[in-house]
């Protein structure tokens, strides 16, 4: 559920001492949150990696 709500809510936006302080799913919400705000700032996660699905397949098939 962590991972699900990392990848809904991308944008970070930090206050002046530098500690997170809400999360915004898009660019948009979070500049017009930081607007008024001087000395906040915003940062964007970094993507999930992709999972390869052929890594958890460990055995061979029977055939």
């Amino acid at each position: 559920m962590i991972a699900t709500m990392e990848v809904l809510f991308r944008y970070l936006v930090f206050d002046d001492v530098g500690e997170p302080i809400r999360r915004f799913r898009t660019k948009h919400e979070a500049e017009c949150y930081v607007l008024h705000r001087p000395n906040h700032k915003i940062e964007r996660l970094p993507p999930q990696p992709k999972e390869n699905v052929f890594n958890l397949i460990t055995d061979e098939p029977p055939f």
